[in-house]
């Protein structure tokens, strides 16, 4: 490809793993297993990014001989947001690693991945560092950064980006935090109904994060290994709506999650010719409409398994006239 460095980056696919770091060895070496398949699938010409979530961000850069995480810590309240943008710890150049030439470096930090320990992330530990507390699972935080480090206004966006974020528990850590507290056995030794426990909406942080996913050009598959309840019904309106998908397996042992990391593709269009007694109506799909173009809707990307359905309203009755003699005969 000719052209600038920033051109070239915005021509090319982007895939980020987010991983949890808030769970067990058994799901980290799963989450590798499902990496590694991944690594060995992507066109040449893509570039990969690495980064680890808890109760901090951590970038991992694998273009150097040796590797270097830097972190960002999370703020516990819901309202908090990170001390400094992601782009200032490190720019996007320099996280993004194209795979044909750094698939050994990656390879290489997918390994160093380890779960934090109990101690570090167990609120009752009381482990403060400058007002921010220790330990959880800050799912909402690194997706939200992640969003805005890919980020720009519309029609800028800088590269399109499929992000892989792998869930061993509900997100119970700042922004985007969700009380699985108060469901199950809780509300049964209350004497209340758990089934109405359901209904009310705790936050609307992942639907309005998935509309700034998908200007950002950022689509996010959730992959959720666990037994817990994780409110499942919050989360996946960040990936449906950003046209990803979400995945949820009961334990590791039983778990298909390197087979569902599928192939996609990016940036793609859709052409459908109509007869003009047609006009188009309403649409259905994972691709968000332009906010210029009237019937214009764009697919961030799509499996083999991508669906799309359009209804047709008439426009006139050519075509459509009988004779009487002809409705005699019916």
């Amino acid at each position: 490809m000719e052209g600038s460095e920033d051109q070239m980056l915005h021509a090319r696919p982007v895939y980020v793993a987010a991983v949890d770091l808030s769970s067990s060895e058994e799901f980290l070496e799963l989450t590798k297993s499902a990496l590694q398949a991944a690594l060995e699938a992507l066109a040449p010409g893509s570039l990969f990014g690495l980064v680890t979530f808890s109760h901090k961000i951590g970038l991992y850069d694998v273009q150097r001989p040796i590797l270097v995480v830097k972190n960002v810590f999370v703020h516990q309240d819901t309202e908090g947001i990170l001390p400094i943008e992601l782009e200032d710890v490190m720019p996007l150049l320099q996280f993004l690693a194209p795979v044909e030439t750094c698939k050994d470096r990656i390879t290489s930090a997918l390994e160093t991945l380890r779960p934090i320990t109990s101690w570090e992330r167990t609120p009752g530990a009381g482990q403060v560092l400058d007002g921010m507390l220790m330990g959880g699972r800050g799912f909402g935080a690194a997706m939200e950064a992640l969003c805005n480090y890919f980020g720009s206004e519309y029609g800028n966006t800088f590269a399109l980006a499929r992000v892989f974020a792998f869930l061993s528990g509900p997100p119970d850590y700042g922004p985007g935090q969700l009380d699985t507290r108060r469901y199950g056995e809780q509300y049964a030794s209350k004497g209340e109904d758990a089934d109405c426990a359901l209904l009310p909406e705790q936050t609307p942080f992942y639907k309005d994060l998935a509309a700034v996913a998908v200007q950002a050009g950022v689509c996010v598959d959730i992959f959720a290994v666990t037994n817990e309840y994780t409110d499942l019904a919050y989360l996946k309106f960040l990936s449906i709506e950003s046209d990803g998908s979400l995945f949820l397996y009961a334990n590791t042992d039983d778990s298909t999650l390197p087979q569902d990391i599928r192939p996609y593709a990016f940036n793609c269009v859709l052409r459908l010719r109509k007869s003009t007694e047609f006009k188009p109506g309403h649409s259905y799909g994972h691709f968000f409409p332009d906010p210029q173009y009237e019937n214009v809707q764009h697919i961030i990307c799509c499996d083999s398994f991508a669906t799309y359905a359009y209804d047709f309203d008439f426009t006139n009755n050519v075509g459509f006239s009988r004779d009487f003699a002809w409705h005699r005969i019916l």
